[in-house]
């Protein structure tokens, strides 16, 4: 696949095919070491700056559509959800019914990958 993905969401089989350009970007020695921090069995081991990069360009699009689509299975899936909240331009009470929907989160990292800069 290529570096880049096309980041629109219509149905099942789309966000699968994310699951599986997300694979792709793993590296196992990250993996490795993050999955000790975290102990989580659900890492793909990709960077966190390579998360930033995909949650910044799903922000600039039809995010709805990968929160309605986002299983939270993988860390990777959770932290990209969580970066998304802090990217994009919504008012309040927008926000906060985002935020609800993100709640429970399964682990702290991926919550604090969430920056809201109007708080």
């Amino acid at each position: 696949m290529e570096s880049r993905y096309n980041m629109e969401f219509t149905c099942e089989k789309d966000y699968q095919n994310f699951i599986d350009f997300l694979k792709t970007k793993g590296n196992q020695k990250y993996k490795d070491f993050h999955g000790k921090l975290l102990k989580n069995d659900n890492l793909l081991g990709i960077p966190t700056e390579e998360l930033k990069k995909i949650a910044k360009e799903i922000s600039k699009s039809d995010y709805i559509s990968f929160f309605k689509y986002n299983r939270h299975f993988y860390y990777e899936e959770n932290t990209i959800h969580g970066l998304i909240l802090g990217y994009i331009n919504v008012d309040d009470e927008t926000l906060f019914n985002l935020i609800d929907d993100f709640l429970p989160f399964n682990n702290f990292a991926s919550f604090d990958s969430c920056s809201f800069s109007e708080f």
